[in-house]
């Protein structure tokens, strides 16, 4: 976990940013902190996608969005390979077997 500010040391939008944070350097997370579901982010400029949905949206300004207790904003970068497990009915299990890579297309290429 790391904090907007130290992800995006140019962007002044996240200088005070502390309801939502980067999961590894790809995996952009904003917790739901409402009765209600809804959450309102900041998505750095930037072509980003729902991990979960796949839908794709641009950055650079803020979202509101409204999700149950089941879900939560899951943005993911350009470029992204986000290892994907086979199971999701239980946490203790041989994490290769039927392991996935999953490629978000874009990103700057240097890799």
């Amino acid at each position: 976990m790391r904090p907007m500010a130290l992800a995006f040391p140019g962007d002044p939008a996240v200088e005070y940013l502390d309801r939502q944070y980067m999961l590894g350097p790809d995996i952009l997370v904003a917790p739901v902190f409402t009765a209600s579901g809804e959450v309102t982010f900041y998505l750095p400029p930037g072509a980003w996608t729902h991990l979960l949905t796949g839908e794709r949206v641009e950055g650079g300004g803020w979202r509101t969005e409204v999700h149950g207790f089941d879900s939560v904003p899951l943005y993911v970068r350009p470029g992204a390979v986000v290892p994907w497990g086979a199971r999701d009915d239980r946490p203790d299990y041989d994490y290769l077997d039927g392991l996935a890579l999953r490629v978000f297309p874009g990103g700057r290429g240097d890799c």
